[in-house]
This record gives C-alpha cells, sequence and structure tokens, in this order.
C-alpha cells in the first residue's frame, strides 16, 4: 500500500456516546503520514479539479467540496488506492454511506491484510444499517492484534450495535411479488429421440409427440409474505409463507404450482451461526395434487478472520407422491462447503450427498451425489450478476421396469446466469438463462432443457 494514503486507526475513531455513534472527524493531528502532497494552493476552489486539489480540500476539512471534486474525478481514477481512500472519507463524512461502502469494500477486497480498510468497510455497513454484516466484520477485527485505541473502539460499536437491537420493533414484516415470462424448450423434461429400445434390444418403442419434448412459453407468479422476530440479542426467528405458479401458454398437462410454509430459528455466537428450519411443501401438477414434502434442516456457518466461511447442514425430507407411491420416501441429506463473502461478492461451494429410504422393491428409490457452486457479484448500487453450476450422480436402487437387468444411472448437470437491476427502491427487474443436461445410461431418461426468463419483482 503507498504510504501517502496510510493514517493511523486514530483517524477514524469515533467519539461514541451512549445513544448514538457520530461520524468520523478526520484532524490534521490524527494523520500518521501526510496525504498525497498537493501542488496546489493550499485553499481549495471548485474549479481546476485534480487530485491536488481533492487532497487539499480533505485536509482542509470541506468535505462537502472534496466529495463534489471526488465524483468529478470518479471516471478517470476509480480503483486507484489513493483516489479510493479519499473519496471514501469525504463520501463518509458527508453521510454517503452506500459510495463509501462501496468503496471500502473494494478497497478491502484488494488490500484484505489492511485492517484499517476493513474498520472503514465495518463502519461503512453499520452506517447503512446492515447490522449483521458489519457485525461479523467488527467481530473478525476483534480477534486481531490492533491499537488498544482502535479495540476499544471496535469493542464500543459491537455494543451500539447490540443496544440497538434492542430497541427497534421486535417484529418486522415483509413480503416479494415476482411476474415474470419466459420460454421453456422442455416443459415435460422428456427425451427428443423418436424411438427407443427396451428390454435389452428385444423391443423398439415409438414416442408420440406427447411423450417426447414439449416446448413452450410460459407465465411465471411468485409471492412470499414472512415475519422476522427478534427474539433475543443473539436470536430470531424467520417464519414465511410463499405460493408460485409456472403456467405454461401451450396446454396445461405440465403447469407447476407450489405452496410453502417455512419457519427458521437463528443463533448468533461470536464465532458461529446455527439454523434450524422447518418446512412444508405441496406440488400441483396440472392442477392435480402431486407431491407434498415435510423437512427439517440443522445447518451451521463459522465466522472466521478472513472472508472464508465454512458452511455444514444435516436434513431430513419425506416425500409422499399422491400420484405414485414408489416415489414416497424418507430423504437424509448431508451437506459441506464453503462460502466467501465481502458486501460485493459472494461465492458458495457445496457438496451434498442423499440416500432415500424407501420400500425395498420402488424403483424410484435412489442415491445422489453432487456439487454445487454460485457466485453472486453486486456490480454497483443497483446491478447484481450471478452464475450458478451444479452437477449431481444419482444411482436407482433398483433396476427399472423397462431394463430389469440394468442399474439406472444418471448424471444431470446445469449452468445459469441471471441479472438484477433496481429501478426503485422497492422495484427491480431481473432476467435468468439456465441450461440443463441429463445423461442418462437410458436413452428414454436422457433430456437437455432450457428456460430463459424476464420480469418485475416488487419488495417491501
Amino acid at each position: 500500500m503507498n504510504k501517502s494514503c496510510r493514517y493511523l486507526f486514530s483517524a477514524s475513531l469515533l467519539a461514541i456516546s451512549a445513544s448514538a455513534i457520530p461520524v468520523t472527524r478526520l484532524l490534521a493531528a490524527e494523520i500518521a503520514t501526510p496525504l498525497p502532497a498537493a501542488d496546489s494552493p493550499t485553499t481549495p476552489t471548485a474549479t481546476d479539479v485534480s487530485m491536488a486539489t481533492l487532497v487539499a480540500a480533505v485536509r482542509a476539512r470541506q468535505f462537502e467540496l472534496a466529495y463534489q471534486q471526488a465524483l468529478q474525478l470518479l471516471a478517470d481514477n476509480e480503483g486507484d488506492e489513493n483516489f479510493d481512500v479519499l473519496y471514501g472519507t469525504a463520501a463518509m463524512e458527508t453521510g454517503h454511506y452506500a459510495d463509501a461502502l462501496f468503496v471500502y469494500e473494494r478497497l478491502a477486497l484488494m488490500h484484505s491484510d489492511n485492517p484499517r480498510y476493513r474498520y472503514e468497510q465495518a463502519r461503512a455497513r453499520y452506517h447503512n444499517g446492515q447490522l449483521d454484516s458489519a457485525e461479523a466484520e467488527f467481530r473478525l477485527l476483534a480477534a486481531m492484534t490492533l491499537p488498544q485505541a482502535v479495540s476499544q473502539s471496535v469493542q464500543q460499536y459491537l455494543q451500539q450495535i447490540q443496544q440497538s437491537r434492542k430497541t427497534p420493533e421486535r417484529f418486522r414484516p415483509y413480503g416479494l411479488l415476482l411476474t415474470a415470462t419466459g420460454y421453456d424448450n422442455n416443459t415435460n423434461s422428456a427425451t427428443d429421440v423418436r424411438e427407443v429400445e427396451l428390454f435389452g434390444g428385444q423391443l423398439t418403442a415409438y414416442l408420440n409427440n406427447d411423450q417426447r419434448a414439449r416446448h413452450s412459453g410460459y407465465f411465471r407468479l411468485h409471492s412470499a409474505l414472512g415475519l422476522a422476530t427478534r427474539l433475543q440479542a443473539d436470536r430470531y426467528m424467520d417464519t414465511s409463507l410463499q405460493f408460485s405458479r409456472k403456467d405454461n401458454y401451450g396446454d396445461d398437462d405440465y403447469d407447476l404450482d407450489v405452496a410453502q410454509l417455512g419457519a427458521r430459528l437463528i443463533q448468533l455466537t461470536t464465532n458461529h451461526q446455527f439454523n434450524l428450519e422447518a418446512g412444508y411443501r405441496y406440488i400441483w401438477l396440472s392442477r392435480q395434487g402431486y407431491q407434498d414434502t415435510i423437512g427439517l434442516r440443522l445447518k451451521w456457518t463459522g465466522w472466521t478472520r478472513s472472508h472464508w466461511q465454512p458452511l455444514a447442514g444435516l436434513s431430513l425430507y419425506s416425500h409422499d407422491n399422491r400420484l405414485n407411491d414408489e416415489a414416497d420416501a424418507l430423504q437424509p441429506e448431508l451437506e459441506s462447503g464453503i462460502r466467501y463473502l465481502t458486501q460485493t461478492l459472494q461465492l458458495e461451494l457445496l457438496l451434498k450427498a442423499s440416500h432415500d429410504i424407501a420400500d425395498n422393491q420402488s424403483h424410484l428409490a435412489r442415491d445422489s451425489a453432487g456439487a454445487e457452486s454460485r457466485l453472486s457479484w453486486q456490480v454497483n448500487n443497483k446491478l447484481k450478476l450471478g452464475l450458478q453450476a451444479s452437477y449431481r450422480q444419482t444411482r436407482y436402487q433398483n433396476p427399472p421396469v423397462i431394463e430389469p437387468d440394468q442399474t439406472r444411472l444418471e448424471h444431470l448437470s446445469s449452468a445459469g446466469t441471471s441479472g438484477q437491476y433496481q429501478l426503485l427502491p422497492w422495484l427491480q427487474m431481473q432476467g435468468q438463462l439456465s441450461y440443463f443436461r441429463n445423461h442418462s445410461n437410458l436413452e428414454v431418461y436422457q433430456y437437455n432443457r432450457m428456460l430463459i426468463e424476464a420480469g418485475l419483482s416488487a419488495s417491501f
């Protein structure tokens, strides 16, 4: 890091009262090493904006002028460490906390070994009202060896966060409504071949159009209502009710409706987060009852000194299929993985394995193992992009009726991308593209599928 933009932590320490944490005041006497030298006069003006005038404005504590100058210099200097420090300081001092957060997240990401940037990042999160992520970062800082004044400030922030959680309302309702339209080139997840060999080649079956892959445009609706409840300062409960519908334009044969009821208990400790989740889901296919599932899940997340978080989970699902008893099963599932998390970037890698406990003669009982990856990038205050990929191998426990001498084995791969743009504080435009490929040793179960979708969502 360039020494010309280094400050002591004391440059950012706050006079913390019992009720609020005021904005930082950078005093010249608190600067450990000077800001970049200014070649222009000491008193800045609004004309002839340059790095020198920006330095002079910050040194003169004319933060509003410094912020305006930084905006003019942003296009040519964004990403330069010296400029980002000045821009972030001016943004924090003038209450432009969203800008400050974006700057310090970038600095902390590029210079993860610099505790000063991580401290400012935590402060910016705090002032943006992101108490959970601010607390997580302050706890990481608290575990480091820092100057005494800094450690005291970190502890005061943590105390203030705990205090602020005691004063707001105990209950917080939330909701979401999504409408979207799209195209699905394989609504029934079926093969596109016209004929398949069965019973070891002894029989050839010819598939009609209804039995092969069918394509259609569709309309999708998703709604959710929930209530977040603070039980204690470090314990929360979240309950939600969701309903979604996918209505194909071509016909109603594979229209899908899903209703879900869920509850989640969250327990926070200094270095861990535990989630206990319970849920019920009911699925209608072509407006007929298809399957209901009851699930229970225990999930653990570890908070480390870095941006990496270990993950682990244990789930148990009970599936009751209304159309085929062979699909009924009790399904335990294990998962473990790791997450890389900053305010602008989140990467998650998971390994999963499951086993169906079902009737010994069931042709649909299966064992699965696979991996998932998800990447989310907050490009700026309005645009968010995402990528996902997954792979799952499934081995069925009993041979299928159509091939009694073979074990059914499938490999399902998927990839997708998504984007979300914030039009208004409560309104988002979003789109996604997904591709699925199921490779099977039995041709009749092999298929490709692609979905493309765009829509609007409103939330509160």
